[in-house]
């Protein structure tokens, strides 16, 4: 709806005969073009405020992610994943603050392109800008609540198996041939010549590690990787 026909409709009403049923359909249907007007404009902000908002967020998780991945803590298949759980978090934090820019935002530019006094002429109240304002609202709560009852809570807890199944597994899965990988902060190294996915066997092995004052190094001709089938946690036997 254009300022001007929403102008021209708000100024019809007034020429009609009060107690007609031509105002009043008048009045109804400039009222529910209003509304829809009013909810379009607010969800057009909060879209684009949501959108921005979450980006940026995953955006400075996706770093984190790609820098553990660099230091040998996740893997590259895992890493999408990750940050896949980490969405549910992110809609519920950003939802809320997204929707409440959207309204400010959209109350002050109707307030600048004198919309909002246009409206308030007509008999838009503040109370039934805030029953326009819920069409929009009552959604958005129920996702938001649905994300912190049910999906958040189920996503950090696949997060957190990943994360530590990543931890295990890690410094095997990112094993590149041919160059070493250092874990815990440089404490720990490891080296394999060959490697193969298959078979889970490493060829010309290497490994130090830093235990206090002790230092240990390991030279292996082979070994082979092996998942503990009560704990599930890997080990390599050399």
């Amino acid at each position: 709806m254009s300022h001007v026909s929403m102008i021209l409709a708000l100024g019809f009403v007034p020429s009609l005969g009060r107690g007609t049923p031509a105002r009043g359909v008048a009045i109804a249907t400039m009222r529910h073009v209003a509304a829809r007007y009013v909810a379009r404009e607010l969800a057009l902000v909060f879209t684009g405020v949501f959108a921005l908002l979450l980006i940026v967020g995953l955006s400075a998780r996706f770093i984190g992610f790609l820098q553990g991945a660099a230091d040998g803590r996740f893997t590259a298949e895992a890493l999408w994943l990750l940050l896949a759980l980490r969405i549910p978090e992110f809609v519920q934090v950003t939802a809320p603050f997204a929707l409440f820019l959207a309204i400010v935002l959209t109350f002050g530019r109707l307030h600048a392109e004198r919309e909002y006094a246009v409206l308030a002429t007509a008999g838009a109240s503040p109370r039934r800008f805030v029953g326009w304002f819920l069409v929009l609202v009552v959604p958005v709560a129920a996702l938001v609540a649905f994300f912190a009852l049910v999906a958040t809570p189920q996503a950090r807890k696949l997060y957190a198996e990943l994360s530590l199944t990543q931890l295990v597994d890690s410094e095997l899965d990112a094993l590149v041939p041919g160059a070493f990988h250092t874990h815990d902060g440089g404490r720990r190294v490891s080296y394999a010549q060959a490697v193969d996915r298959e078979t889970n066997r490493l060829e010309g092995v290497f490994l130090a590690e830093r235990q206090g004052p002790v230092d240990i190094t390991i030279w292996a001709e082979s070994g082979r990787a092996h998942r503990h089938p009560t704990t599930m946690s890997r080990f390599l036997e050399l």
